[in-house]
């Protein structure tokens, strides 16, 4: 292959997703001649990868010589064996694969991508002949020195690292063209831009990529693999790999990783937490859970950097998060109105798809199509930062990102969700359609709750509405118990003979004898008296 080489290395695969793309010369390299390689070995090499497994998971094996690899096998890395036999279809076919989330948050940090993928170079690796490589693409100036130091192991040049860049460049370009399969693995590519201008020229490479975003442009080619939470069997192992003496039956485990939601990240620093204070009385399942069921969850010395991840990358729960919402441009109106999507949605039901009448009530959205529009454009940029999962064109946030979503938010984004929640749920109720509520119950019941925690004014609103709601879907036991935490809440601040007070007390006396989908009489009369 004595041709002067142009080449790019393909826009890296999706947000938070694997994918693999063939490569295309690109204008980055510039001409290099290397010895070329036999066309029998060319085709032993390509036979090999043709065995690669796509149904079973091989056991990890060294990588080839000439790799280039930036982390060390983890001997605690489990499941993800979907993932991994996606990956290999994928990636043995020729296509472009691209590591990411799908959230839960869709593209969002913690949830893995960088370990996934070394872990699938360390098991895959084996069946490419040509080595694999991996290439931080965090930012686009550093590219030229990755490419380049993939050739110091690659023997291109007696004085290989006294050349200029832009000739060792030239130089690897010219061997990732060869023929030879080769497995390039482009982390943390978060701009399509640079999938394009960087895509491998030509030659036999397979590109597997990890980022946050998770919808790339067709012409990319890339096959993205969402990256979701761990099923929670599989949390509890990776917490215990730590603390095997722990019994995974243990309720206090369970807990623990509800209340964490279950991205890798979040269970291994929770056990490496209990592990390094094993013999303290904090130390314990039960006292961990206890500690972290507080508003300032993501501030626990444990998910702060108190136990390192195998990557070594950002070792807080929080830190993985501020990475995609920093990118959010507030002098950027798109940017603007996403970042207040967010902290608004982080006051619904973490993992529940929020419709978006609900999300443009709180932000009072009107229904011109400029501003339907930018609304759509928010909640696409949300998606592409991993921010939130789009579920049926609904966002979805992952339980942790509420945290601190809430803490940059502004002071009543919570009272705003809280209202436009009780004002939705009494309308579509009232006017017959309980249906449209029982969509979104979930969250009508979350918000409601949390206020109460908080000792919201609006609580009392917010139990009537669902009351109401159960009412009307004949949930004669739901009702009730809502209707008396309604009045409980009146009595206390409103008093006695307060109007709300009263015609809750009554219609909470009329439902023993109420049925079916009567509605509680006077039910205006208790909206109006908490306004």
């Amino acid at each position: 292959m004595g041709q002067h080489a142009e080449g790019s290395f393909n826009a890296l695969a999706a947000a938070g997703a694997t994918a693999t793309v063939h490569s295309t010369i690109n204008n980055h390299f510039r001409a290099a001649r290397i010895e070329p390689v036999a066309a029998h070995d060319i085709e032993a090499a390509r036979q090999q990868l043709a065995e690669m497994p796509v149904d079973a998971v091989p056991d990890p094996a060294g990588l080839p010589m000439g790799s280039r690899r930036l982390f060390s096998h983890n001997r605690l890395f489990l499941g993800r064996a979907d993932e991994f036999r996606d990956l290999a279809r994928s990636l043995r076919n020729g296509g472009a694969a691209a590591i990411g989330q799908s959230p839960v948050l869709s593209g969002c940090g913690g949830s893995g991508k960088t370990q996934l993928a070394s872990e699938f170079a360390w098991r895959y690796g084996q069946f490419f002949a040509g080595g694999v490589f991996w290439l931080r693409f965090e930012t686009a100036d550093s590219i030229p020195a990755e490419i380049a130091a993939c050739g110091t192991s690659l023997s291109l040049h007696a004085g290989f690292t006294s050349l200029q860049l832009d000739t060792q460049v030239a130089l690897v370009s010219s061997r990732l063209q060869d023929g030879l399969p080769r497995l390039l693995i482009f982390d943390n590519c978060e701009d399509t831009a640079l999938y394009d201008a960087w895509g491998p020229p030509g030659g036999d490479c397979r590109v597997l990529l990890t980022s946050r975003q998770e919808a790339w442009p067709a012409h990319t080619g890339v096959a993205v693999i969402p990256l979701g939470v761990l099923p929670r069997l599989e949390s509890i192992a990776l917490l215990r790999q730590q603390r095997p003496d722990l019994d995974p039956g243990l309720p206090a485990l369970d807990a623990i990783c509800e209340e964490l939601g279950e991205l890798p990240l979040a269970p291994h620093l929770a056990g490496s937490y209990m592990a390094i204070y094993r013999n303290d009385a904090f130390g314990t399942p039960e006292a961990y859970l206890d500690a972290i069921c507080q508003p300032d969850l993501l501030e626990h010395h444990s998910l702060t950097g108190g136990g390192k991840p195998p990557t070594g990358r950002e070792a807080g729960v929080a830190a993985t998060f501020a990475l995609s919402l920093d990118r959010l441009e507030p002098a950027e109106p798109v940017d603007a109105l996403a970042r207040s999507v967010l902290t608004h949605a982080a006051w619904f039901a973490p993992g529940e798809p929020i419709p978006g009448r609900l999300l443009r009530r709180c932000l009072n959205v009107s229904d011109a199509e400029e501003e339907q529009r930018r609304f759509a454009d928010a909640l696409r940029r949300l998606a592409e930062l991993g921010l939130v999962r789009m579920i049926d064109g609904a966002p979805a946030r992952h339980r942790l990102i509420a945290t601190i979503a809430r803490t940059v938010g502004e002071a009543g984004d919570g009272v705003t969700v809280e209202e436009s929640i009780s004002g939705a749920a009494t309308e579509q109720s009232q006017a017959g359609l309980p249906s449209l509520v029982l969509v979104w119950q979930a969250h009508l019941r979350f918000v409601a709750r949390e206020a109460d925690a908080r000792g919201s004014k609006l609580t009392g609103r917010l139990f009537n509405s669902f009351g109401y709601h159960l009412h009307m879907i004949a949930d004669l036991d739901g009702d009730r118990d809502a209707y008396q935490r309604a009045l409980s809440i009146f009595e206390r601040f409103l008093g006695s003979d307060h109007p709300s007070t009263v015609t809750t007390s009554n219609n909470f006396q009329s439902l023993g004898s109420s049925s079916g989908k009567q509605a509680p009489r006077n039910f205006g009369a208790i909206q109006g008296g908490m306004k």
